[in-house]
């Protein structure tokens, strides 16, 4: 982070989809592949920028959209 300074705000906003129905859909690959992205990749994002954004002494956002 010393080359940029500050983290004041992350926004997590990303998300894949497959194009196929839900009765399509296989829980073994696709749902646990859709799953990794859209709900890990938030949390695996969050974990790696909060220790960042708790040491600023200015006011900080984590937004998940």
């Amino acid at each position: 982070m010393s080359m940029h300074g500050a983290v004041d705000m992350v926004i997590n906003n990303a998300g894949v989809a497959t194009g196929l129905t839900f009765e399509e859909l296989e829980i073994s690959c696709d749902f646990e592949w859709i799953f990794s992205i859209n709900y890990m990749g938030v949390v695996y994002t969050s974990k790696a920028f909060s220790t960042f954004l708790r040491k600023q002494q200015s006011t900080t956002a984590l937004v998940n959209t």
